[in-house]
């Protein structure tokens, strides 16, 4: 039945797509020259009157090409060029001609001053968007991050993500060599932007080169033009800030980018609260190698049980942290290329809070309260190698990758009548191998070849040991609870495609297989007869649990151009074979099923920049083995997790309608989202909250959430302004079915965020920046009949910086941080103030810095979070004022 089904559907798209397909019959191209020289970038559009009916641009070769549909008349159609350097022209076709020549004329220099400072700016050739540094920079930038920030359609998050027009980029390239790849926040933080003569946006951008100009895409990557001086020195910078109290910076960074070898490497270091682990390429959640069960999560014990705030300043100034990377990159003849990493992080967080939350449970509700002494420290290593061959007739790739991560937590714990100490330890060791062979054919048909094998190892081990209350004994402390998580994981995939490249209508046919082994193995020893689980009857509870995931797929691709049309539409068919089973609890199960989660895209071009877009998944999908087990685990001191019902499938339909506009010469660009999803699980997921135990189960009953959301992100750079006005804005609703103490209750979610910005210069010695984030959150819900204050909650940020450079030397900045936050009842105010000098010594290379932070001294900053069924409300103990002081050296040999 599925495959009858599935065999309706293609003939129906393929039969659909024919009728588009017969009206391409016939190509013109030609050539662009302009005294003698080929002229790239130059926009053709064949029209009929006043009506366009298909448009191309020339390459760096000056050649173009044109599909003309069939029965229309070509006498009556012209080819028409344009381009802000050359006079356009008009020439109408030719029944017996096929092939035209352009010779264009340069434009007067009679143009107007505000089109040269334009062009200047940035410029676009073909999908690529061109801007030109030295135009958007500042006295003040030292980094291309500082640049890229102020940029039209640029976003640069707090972590350092980089974002163009609402879209995260996929990588950064440096002058076209792949030395940062898609962790490139560590390059985005220590390249000067003095070095970089343009930054390219590639739209649509493919790495492969035999997938360009065949292949489909949305991604967006950069790549940064390096100066010609910047390709012949090796460059340092070395950075030494001390202040009060006991305050430290360092940073040591060289670099060498010439065309055959780069090499970026550095060294970071401070305890004032700045985190490096963004530049990390490590520390990240386990990769989803099946189409169907769901990624494990990397941690599955926590030590912690408070939520952290977000958005203001100094929340973590007492943290420390180090950062060791070693990136080389080196060209092998003219398209291979060997890139080797190392890289390091140390981080370390003082204890600075106090926290209690607040569990309504019906009409009652129950407080934990924690006054934890805690320090995590987290260390991981990264080791990478990836070789390459990336031609326009084979790609040839492999990638070996090693990381290792220790994160060791100590804590005592006072929270409900309990004194506790609360120890946590996590090892992970994971290494994998990704193999790649894409040759083209003959034929010009693609063959693509994969093969992937990994291997992880994750070790947790929590432990809550409880001070007794004997007169005699100082600080004995008696273990009553042990919980031991092992997480041992292998995966084998194997996948091979063939793709039909030739006519308008392509099609490939992806053939995997994947072999995937974990095991869930779980000690969880309670001894103690007072602690809170012993009002479960719990006392030693084991998981052994052995998992085998087997999956074959086919997965039938389509995608075409017609006009302006674009269509991409995947089939996957899975058949999935399950068994698992624990020896320990008589657990011995199978489980075979198909899955078909189709996936359409569809673009409609409304000219050469703007687009409507169309994108709808279904998705079927399974937990894993953290969703599923026997015996129940410790989550953390309060939080036990169990399952009662077997594995829970999940069905996800997605809509998404998109519609993009750019005017790069006009410097603005935009975008509106509207996006549906539908969840439904065959049970529900509950909360048993208790004295001093929360608790998750999963207990009989259909789940279903609905959910409506609308996103707007525009920009505009203003040019007497010299800087962007920036509007990001969402509205969501969530419509979701839950239960609390076994009751099934209806979810009603609301929130809207508004985060409109601007950055303005006055003649070049005067700059504001001013940003506000504005959030409003409800939440109902409708069984309980909670009233609406309490489900309420707002929160206002709003940031100013005020610089000024009197002389060119001396650069000076004062920043205010208002943060106004409303949960319920609660209502807080902070206004947090900075101050920034920094003189420049061009002749020395030097710059000299003085910072004094929190200038109104502010030692404790209170964060509500309120949610359906939860109030966390915390207390960070902050460090009050500081003063820091840095010298930097920039070098070049």
């Amino acid at each position: 039945m599925i495959a009858s089904l599935f065999k309706k559907i293609l003939i129906a798209i393929m039969l659909f797509l024919s009728k588009q397909i017969t009206a391409q019959t016939e190509n013109i191209d030609g050539y662009i020259l302009s005294d003698g020289k080929p002229i790239p970038s130059v926009y053709i559009r064949l029209t009929s009157g006043s009506k366009v009916l298909a448009y191309s641009n020339s390459d760096n070769s000056g050649y173009f090409i044109i599909k003309i549909p069939e029965n229309i008349n070509i006498s009556q159609l012209h080819l028409e060029t344009s381009h802000l350097s050359f006079q356009p022209t008009k020439t109408r076709l030719s029944e017996d001609k096929t092939t035209y020549k352009f010779i264009l004329q340069p434009k007067s220099t009679e143009i107007q001053a505000l089109d040269i400072k334009r062009s200047q700016r940035l410029r676009a050739n073909g999908d690529t968007l061109v801007f030109k540094v030295d135009s958007f920079a500042r006295n003040e930038d030292r980094t291309i991050e500082d640049v890229l920030a102020r940029m039209p359609g640029m976003h640069v998050a707090e972590s350092g993500k980089i974002s163009f027009n609402g879209k995260e980029i996929t990588a950064i390239y440096l002058d076209g060599s792949n030395l940062l790849d898609e962790k490139y926040e560590f390059g985005s933080k220590t390249i000067p932007n003095k070095i970089i003569e343009n930054i390219e946006v590639l739209q649509r951008h493919i790495h492969h080169k035999v997938l360009q100009d065949n292949t489909l895409s949305d991604d967006i990557a950069i790549n940064l033009v390096l100066k010609d001086e910047a390709t012949l020195k090796v460059m340092g910078r070395s950075t030494l800030g001390l202040g009060l109290p006991e305050q430290y910076d360092l940073e040591l960074s060289a670099m060498l980018l010439n065309k055959n070898i780069k090499s970026l490497n550095g060294i970071h270091g401070n305890n004032l609260g700045k985190d490096l682990s963004s530049m990390f390429i490590g520390h990240t959640d386990f990769k989803r190698n099946s189409r169907i069960v769901d990624p494990l999560p990397k941690n599955l014990l926590r030590q912690e049980t408070i939520t952290s705030a977000t958005g203001h300043p100094y929340i973590n100034n007492t943290a420390k942290s180090r950062f060791l990377a070693s990136n080389n990159y080196f060209r092998i003849r003219q398209n291979g290329s060997l890139r080797l990493i190392a890289q390091q992080h140390l981080g370390r967080r003082e204890p600075l809070v106090f926290s209690y939350n607040d569990n309504f449970a019906s009409l009652d509700s129950i407080r934990f309260i924690e006054d934890p002494n805690s320090t995590p420290v987290l260390r991981g290593t990264v080791l990478a190698a990836q070789f390459e061959i990336n031609s326009p007739t084979y790609f040839l790739s492999n990638n070996a990758y090693m990381e290792i991560d220790r994160r060791k937590e100590t804590s005592d714990l006072l929270g409900n009548s309990m004194q506790l100490n609360h120890p946590y330890r996590h090892k992970l060791l994971q290494w994998s191998n990704h193999f790649r062979y894409s040759p083209k054919l003959k034929n010009g048909d693609i063959v693509d070849i994969q093969w992937t094998i990994e291997h992880k190892d994750s070790e947790e081990r929590l432990q809550v040991e409880q001070f007794t209350a004997d007169p005699f004994t100082t600080n004995k402390k008696e273990d009553i609870a042990r919980q031991q998580l092992e997480l041992p994981i292998f995966a084998n995939l194997i996948r091979a495609s063939y793709k039909f490249n030739k006519g308008v209508l392509k099609h490939s046919y992806l053939l995997g297989l994947l072999n995937e082994r974990q095991k869930f193995n779980s000690e969880l020893d309670l001894s103690g007869s007072e602690y809170q689980f012993s009002e479960l009857g719990l006392r030693e509870q084991i998981n052994n649990l052995d998992w085998h995931n087997n999956e074959f797929y086919f997965v039938p691709m389509l995608e075409t151009k017609v006009k302006q049309w674009e269509f991409s539409v995947a089939l996957p068919v899975i058949a999935q074979h399950i068994h698992y089973l624990d020896p320990t609890n008589d657990l011995d199960k199978s489980r075979d099923k198909v899955y078909f989660n189709p996936l359409f895209n569809s673009k409609f071009f409304l000219n050469s920049q703007d687009y409507l877009q169309l994108r709808f998944q279904h998705h079927r999908s399974i937990g894993n083995m953290a969703n599923f087990f026997c015996k129940p685990i410790l989550k953390t001191y309060r939080s036990l997790a169990n399952n009662m019902v077997d594995l829970r499938e999940k069905k996800k339909n997605e809509l998404t309608l998109k519609y993009n506009i750019q005017r790069p010469l006009k410097l603005f660009f935009g975008n509106i989202t509207a996006k549906y999803a539908s969840v439904r699980y065959p049970d529900l997921l509950a909360t048993l909250v208790t004295d001093n135990l929360l608790s998750k189960i999963v207990v009989p009953g259909a789940h279903k959430s609905q959910e409506y959301g609308l996103i707007l992100f525009a920009t505009q750079y203003i040019n007497a302004l010299r800087g962007p006005l920036q509007l990001h804005a969402s509205w969501t609703n969530l419509k979701d079915d839950m239960a609390v103490q076994r009751q099934a209750t209806k979810l009603d979610q609301s929130a809207v965020v508004i985060n409109p910005s601007i950055d303005m210069q006055f003649h070049k010695k005067f700059s504001v920046n001013y940003g506000l984030h504005y959030s409003w959150f409800k939440s109902e819900i409708v069984a309980f009949h909670v009233p609406s204050d309490r489900i309420m909650s707002s929160n206002l940020i709003q940031s100013i910086k005020l610089a000024y450079t009197p002389i060119k030397p001396l650069f000076v900045e004062y920043s205010f941080n208002h943060q106004h936050n409303k949960q319920g009842i609660f209502t807080n105010n902070h206004l947090f103030m900075d101050l920034f000098a920094r003189i420049s010594l061009p002749k020395r290379k030097v710059d000299l810095e003085v910072e004094l932070k929190n200038i109104a001294n502010i030692k404790n900053y209170h964060h509500q979070v309120l949610t359906s069924d939860e109030l966390y409300s915390t207390v960070y103990h902050l460090r009050g004022r500081m003063l820091n002081a840095q010298v930097s050296l920039i070098s070049k040999t």
